[in-house]
C-alpha cells in the first residue's frame, strides 16, 4: 500500500488483509410488524406486511379495487414463491445463471 492515510484509499492490488473490512448490512424494519430485510430492491408492504424481492413482485400483489389498492393473496398468485425470507419470482435455471454471469464478466 502507498503512504496514504489508512482507510482513505484501497490499492487495486491490496491483499485481503489490507482491505477495509465490510460490516454486514443493517436490516430495514417495519414499525407495524417484526419483519426485517436487507436489499436495495426489496419492498415491504405496510398493508399485509409481506416482503417482496423487488418492485415487480410487490406491484403484482397489489390490486386496484379500491382508491388506494388492496393486497392480493400471494399464496394463490402464480409465479410467486417464498424463498430466503421474501416473496420472489421463480428461480432462474442454473444454466441461465451461468450464462448471465459470463455475459457480465466479459
Amino acid at each position: 500500500m502507498s503512504g496514504r492515510e489508512p482507510g482513505t484509499y484501497v490499492e487495486l492490488d491490496a491483499t485481503p488483509d489490507e482491505r477495509p473490512s465490510r460490516k454486514p448490512p443493517t436490516p430495514n424494519t417495519c414499525g407495524g410488524c417484526d419483519a426485517e430485510w436487507t436489499g436495495v430492491r426489496a419492498c415491504h408492504c405496510s398493508g399485509c406486511h409481506r416482503t417482496f424481492a423487488g418492485i415487480s413482485a410487490f406491484d403484482s400483489h397489489r390490486g386496484s379495487r379500491s382508491e388506494h389498492g388492496e393486497c392480493r393473496d400471494v399464496e394463490a398468485m402464480p409465479g410467486l414463491e417464498f424463498r430466503e425470507g421474501m416473496w420472489r419470482g421463480p428461480e432462474m435455471p442454473e444454466g441461465l445463471k451461468e450464462q448471465r454471469r459470463a455475459e457480465v464478466t466479459r
